[in-house]
């Protein structure tokens, strides 16, 4: 057990992440010749909420005698951005309301948004609590345009331009 598991501490560390190994689990009994033995991990899949499927094969003398399935729980950490103070639906997001919190993804939304630069300027959908992550699927592109404002609509072909002025109904 102790081999196998450190064998996979070992591949989640050559990832440069910042990951840790809750626990282990795999259901296969297997032998192998006595004395030196190589495992090699491999990724299968990434799970969902912080679960991890690796292949290990144990190599004797360069030869494979067994391969297993290994399921891992793991804490992967990341900076997110989260927001800094609440905001009312409607208002539009500005650098103030944005900062980075080090969160485990396992506990993190699937459309969070990664990036700061990726939410400041849009609206709020919804009403947030400060330190909410923010989600891509609440976050809109604000009106260009409020409803009551004077506009021009300009129409142009190669042949012909025309031109209205109107007020915004929405």
């Amino acid at each position: 057990y102790q081999e196998v598991k450190d064998a996979v501490e070992e591949a989640l560390r050559s990832r440069h992440e910042e990951v840790s190994l809750k626990e282990i689990d795999y259901r296969e009994n297997v032998k192998v010749s006595p004395g030196d033995v190589d495992l090699e991990v491999a990724t299968m899949d990434e799970g969902r909420n912080g679960q991890q499927n690796f292949s290990i094969t144990a190599k004797a003398k360069g030869v494979t005698e067994a391969r297993l399935r290994v399921r891992a729980v793991i804490d992967r950490w990341r900076e997110v951005p989260v927001a800094a103070r609440p905001i009312t639906k409607g208002n539009v997001i500005g650098a103030e309301d944005v900062k980075m919190a080090r969160l485990n993804l396992a506990a993190v939304p699937e459309d969070a948004a990664v990036g700061a630069e990726n939410i400041v300027g849009l609206e709020a959908d919804h009403t947030m609590n400060g330190g909410e992550v923010f989600r891509v699927t609440r976050l809109a592109l604000p009106p260009v345009i409020s409803s009551g404002s004077a506009v021009t609509i300009v129409y142009r072909t190669p042949a012909l331009q025309a031109t209205a002025s109107g007020t915004a109904l929405e």
